[in-house]
């Protein structure tokens, strides 16, 4: 199988095997919610997509993903995504 192709085809797979994330991303039943898009993304539509935080701040709201990484996603004052990043277990 030629290289090229590899990267592509695991993204794939992953896509199909629930919640996982990319730099600065985070995918939940399907949707791949990205911050530093043009298109402002809201609090109520990741929400919407992932379901209850496990953790909800002012700003912020931390999801714990099936393989056990914890994604913070941190909001500006408008409520649209600013950040999205792993966090480290506390």
């Amino acid at each position: 199988m030629n290289s090229v192709f590899k990267p592509a085809l695991f993204f794939l797979v992953c896509m199909f095997y629930g919640q996982m994330t990319i730099a600065g991303s985070i995918e939940c039943r399907g949707h791949i919610i990205e911050d530093g898009t043009l298109e402002p993304v809201l609090k109520s539509s990741v929400r919407r997509h992932c379901g209850k935080p496990e953790s909800e701040g002012f700003d912020s709201d931390i999801y714990k993903m099936p393989n056990g990484t914890r994604i913070m996603v941190r909001y500006n004052a408008s409520n649209n995504v600013e950040v999205i990043e792993e966090v480290s277990e506390e």
